[in-house]
């Protein structure tokens, strides 16, 4: 948490600035052609599939079951810290799932949750490239592949959340000019690369 709220309090006003851009741009609404129509339904069909497939009450994959909900578990169970495990920071995070509602299926939805935002990423990477039907066939492309569609449904990994940081990392190198020469902006930006 520490390493999300430095940079931003180091750099507050580019990072309200960007938020800005994102959130409260004010964009013109045009009717969607044929092809956009199809492919904003077929992503939303395959998001929901997922979706579905993370409102399970047990986990699915092999590493979910065996390591990162075990310590998931002991966490929410004893409501302390657990020593000696490996992979541990993903599963205090998912522990806040069954720590804060009492119930193991939020911990898998949380651990599915960057997957969502990986598409949010990846759309605000593409913008200033390709238009809204290309964008929506690039989600599309991505969210049907095997290493994205696996980690979405049926297990509980890092990945997704390394995938985000890494497009998030990559969309503020690239569209958003970083200013290397400003200290205070070097010092946020290395540390969400984690140099």
């Amino acid at each position: 948490v520490t390493l999300l709220i430095l940079p931003i309090g180091i750099s507050f006003r580019e990072c309200l600035k960007w938020s800005k851009s994102i959130l409260f741009e004010r964009r013109a609404i045009k009717t969607p052609d044929f092809i956009s129509l199809l492919l904003f339904m077929a992503l939303v069909m395959v998001i929901s599939v997922a979706w579905i497939f993370g409102l399970t009450p047990f986990p699915q994959g092999n590493d979910g079951l065996s390591m990162y909900l075990a310590i998931t578990h002991t966490i929410a169970d004893t409501h302390q810290l657990v020593r000696g495990h490996w992979a541990y920071g993903w599963s205090v995070y998912m522990a806040l799932g069954e720590t804060i509602f009492d119930n193991q299926t939020y911990s898998i939805v949380l651990s599915h949750a960057p997957g969502y935002l990986c598409l949010i990423a990846c759309y605000q990477f593409f913008k200033p490239w390709v238009n809204f039907k290309w964008r929506l066939a690039i989600l599309l492309l991505l969210f049907t592949m095997p290493f994205f569609a696996f980690h979405m449904v049926s297990d509980e990994k890092v990945d997704l959340a390394l995938l985000f940081f890494g497009i998030a990392i990559l969309d503020v190198i690239i569209h958003q000019k970083i200013k290397l020469k400003d200290a205070k902006a070097r010092l946020s930006y290395g540390l969400v690369i984690g140099l």
